[in-house]
């Protein structure tokens, strides 16, 4: 990660007793990542840039650069140390901030060693943002009619988060599909081969969810896609192949692809993707019981589930699709929603024994949450809901803040 550091100091101060003082935090900043020094000019060089407040006295020269750092599209961050005033000088600077409107400022402060982590944190929140704010959704086919409380315009996501919604019909997907040579379906769906598989899923069923995920990848590469989501049940219908090994197919190939058209659901695993660097599992909740909740769906990622299997789509009986065990402990939990998923439930759970069921999709999860169920009994997003292992509920409340908001209550 390149650190790009704006120094600024009072006049009034020798610049060598400050830049002596600070030497002990530019240290530990050299052991997050590269060290920039850097001006309003080169702000977009650095993943992270940051104003270093070396005294007080230096608000009216962050105001002067404030319009620069205001065209990266970029939060601010702060870092102030104990002595010479720095604190003052960036509480007043992130009052200004906040009555100019600025989202997502941070305010970092602390001895050495928790300043560098600090520093690592906001690093990897900030850079995710940037990847969400450049990425582009691919929306294959409209969202499904069932998800009425699932729709975003793309005008308000790119206003709110940069990203850019891609509209692609599913006649695109068919079309590619067709292109697919028969070879090249038998040759990936190789990858699947060793998996133990039921339901009667063979060669055939194989070789067309690679032909799904090849005419998708192919789409990926045409309209340079860093996410998807695919209107599912329309392709079982049209074509008598389903999604489901596909998407789970192109997750661990580090593109984002969720099911049935719903937006709000892929750009929660796109974030949770890109804070954690594993892919995300979309699911449903399917049962609530006092403070635990049972999720399933059909489309888990290889690499996230453990002991996958492969069997057919639950709701058809068709195709193939993908039984795994949740591989942590824990898990943590997420939701975008509202017309510019401008709104994030966020939670955390523990995995709790649980024996898989044939009246639920393929991949089943019972989790204890650290809140409880009442969100959904009471305030609900939507329908499907997304699951990383581990716990990362601080990480993403630091990517909520960068981005301006805060969790549900």
């Amino acid at each position: 990660m390149k650190i790009g550091l704006v120094s600024l100091c009072s006049p009034l101060h020798s610049p060598e007793v400050h830049l002596a003082q600070a030497q002990p935090f530019l240290a530990s900043l050299r052991g997050v990542g590269e060290l920039l020094e850097i001006g309003p000019d080169r702000l977009d060089e650095a993943d992270l840039p940051v104003a270093f407040l070396h005294t007080g006295g230096t608000e009216q020269e962050f105001a002067r650069l404030w319009p620069a750092w205001q065209a990266t599209g970029k939060p601010v961050t702060l870092i102030a140390t104990g002595a010479n005033n720095s604190l003052p000088a960036a509480l007043e600077i992130l009052a200004w901030l906040q009555g100019q409107g600025a989202r997502g400022t941070a305010l970092l402060h602390g001895d050495p060693a928790a300043l560098a982590a600090a520093v690592a944190r906001r690093g990897q929140v900030v850079t995710a943002l940037e990847t969400v704010r450049h990425s582009r959704l691919g929306v294959i086919g409209d969202p499904s009619p069932w998800l009425i409380a699932s729709q975003v315009g793309a005008s308000s996501l790119a206003a709110r988060w940069g990203t850019t919604l891609v509209p692609i019909p599913l006649a695109a997907v068919y079309d590619s599909m067709q292109r697919v040579m028969p070879a090249a379906a038998r040759e990936a769906a190789a990858a699947w081969r060793g998996l133990p598989a039921r339901d009667g899923v063979g060669e055939e069923a194989l070789a067309g969810a690679m032909r799904v995920f090849l005419g998708l990848a192919d789409l990926v590469a045409c309209h340079d896609l860093q996410a998807l989501t695919l209107r599912c049940f329309d392709l079982l219908a049209d074509q008598g192949q389903t999604g489901c090994l596909a998407l789970a197919r192109l997750n661990d190939e580090g593109v984002t692809a969720g099911c049935e058209g719903d937006v709000p659901a892929t750009f929660t695993m796109l974030v949770l993707h890109r804070l954690t660097g594993r892919p995300a599992f979309m699911a449903n909740p399917s049962r609530l019981d006092g403070d635990d909740a049972v999720f399933a769906h059909c489309s888990i990622p290889a690499t996230l589930g453990a002991s996958p299997e492969v069997r057919t789509h639950f709701e058809s009986g068709k195709g193939a699709a993908l039984a795994a065990a949740w591989p942590a402990e824990n898990a943590t939990l997420a939701r975008f929603g509202g017309p510019a998923l401008e709104t994030c439930w966020l939670d955390e759970g523990t995995r709790l024994p649980h024996k898989p069921e044939e009246s639920l999709c393929r991949t089943q999860v019972r989790l204890r949450l650290d809140h409880g169920t009442q969100y959904f009994r009471a305030r609900p997003l939507g329908n499907h809901h997304v699951l990383v292992p581990g716990r990362h509920r601080d990480l993403v409340t630091g990517f909520l803040a960068a981005a301006g908001l805060v969790p549900m209550a």
